[in-house]
């Protein structure tokens, strides 16, 4: 049989490239016996291998136990008069598994997997795509493009402004654009005196904001000056808002990364951004009507049970309350910030938020699946 690349989809259809998945394994992929394999005279393991995680070595069974039971039922029918015919078989039958919709994946296939967690967003076109018209009445539901227009206006208006020593905005535009954005929220003077930030840092919103405006070629950096690039002022000066909102779409997904300015004990794992077009699928598919973030997440920790795995703690419910928090705020809190997921939540409870896809989201996000 043709030998596997280490950067081509695992066969066992977990989605993850071979080199991340059953390459280090015995046999490349593991026949994990069963709890019913057991009964049969079988035995768990002769040898301990460190390979294995703890669920394997208690003989649980995993997407690849699954291909190698109805690769043993296929073959038991057929009849090969070689060995080239034999492995023929199986590679047509194993390739034909990695187009089949998988239920924990919310209907896509091990091959759609992969190629959403490893392609960049040009290559994801068979997948969906992200167009359709964005007005001036849509801003205020989009945070993200809403800040750009007024970083934008504000670096047309005063010209190259000077950055702090950190390389961050200053002062100045951080007051105005907490002024513009959560002033009018905040009616007693003294209260909004107090809340008003002095530096880029203490407003995280406008802080990722500014990366993601600066990945997309909206501004730069220059000689510790920030200012508008050529593109910028003229997409801003024709009113492209939906050339703007595509470029920030591409740069905050595949550009910037998203534990920028976040404490390490707040740090996302990388799958969570990795995955940010599963998410959106997700969203899509459960999120049509308010949805509690509990069940989201659920959801998203089905897709990828192993995540668990990449954490050393002896904690399991701790654990996984802990990886319920940042996958919840990965699947929330982004596509809040492109306007896709509103907040249908009852601000007077004190429990578990719930959304719901956009109009925007319905309008833009087009699937081809």
């Amino acid at each position: 049989m043709d030998k596997i690349g280490r950067n081509e989809p695992c066969p066992c259809g977990s989605g993850k490239k071979y080199k991340h998945c059953c390459q280090g394994r015995p046999g490349n992929i593991i026949p994990f016996p069963t709890p019913s394999d057991k009964q049969d005279g079988g035995t768990f393991f002769e040898e301990e291998d460190e390979n294995l995680t703890f669920m394997e070595r208690l003989g649980t069974p995993n997407q690849a136990t699954g291909v190698l039971h109805e690769l043993r039922k296929a073959l038991e029918n057929q009849d090969f008069n070689s060995t080239a015919k034999m492995e023929t078989f199986v590679a047509s039958m194993i390739e034909s598994r990695q187009d089949t919709p998988e239920s924990d994946f919310l209907g896509l296939s091990p091959n759609q997997m992969h190629s959403i967690l490893h392609g960049s967003f040009d290559e994801l076109g068979s997948i969906f795509t992200v167009s359709g018209q964005i007005g001036p009445e849509d801003l205020p539901a989009i945070p993200l493009l809403k800040a750009t227009m007024a970083l934008l206006d504000f670096l047309i208006e005063s010209g190259p402004v000077k950055a702090t020593a950190k390389g961050n905005l200053p002062k100045a535009m951080v007051l105005r654009w907490w002024d513009q954005e959560f002033g009018p929220r905040t009616k007693d003077e003294s209260f909004r005196s107090f809340l008003r930030p002095v530096k880029e840092q203490d407003c995280w919103s406008l802080y990722f904001s500014r990366l993601v405006i600066r990945k997309a070629g909206l501004i730069k950096l220059h000689e510790y000056k920030f200012s508008i690039t050529d593109r910028g002022r003229k997409l801003f000066e024709q009113g492209k808002l939906e050339t703007i909102y595509h470029e920030l779409f591409v740069a905050l997904g595949w550009g910037v990364d998203w534990n920028a300015g976040r404490d390490d004990y707040r740090a996302l794992h990388p799958l969570v951004q990795q995955s940010f077009v599963f998410n959106l699928h997700l969203l899509g598919s459960l999120a049509k009507n308010r949805t509690p973030e509990t069940t989201l997440v659920d959801a998203y920790m089905k897709a990828f049970p192993t995540l668990m795995e990449d954490y050393n703690s002896s904690n399991p419910e701790m654990l996984r309350a802990y990886l319920n928090g940042i996958v919840g705020y990965g699947l929330i809190t982004y596509p809040v910030e492109l306007g896709l997921l509103e907040d249908t939540s009852d601000s007077m409870l004190l429990s578990k938020g719930e959304y719901r896809i956009s109009p925007l989201f319905k309008r833009l996000i087009h699937w081809k699946l």
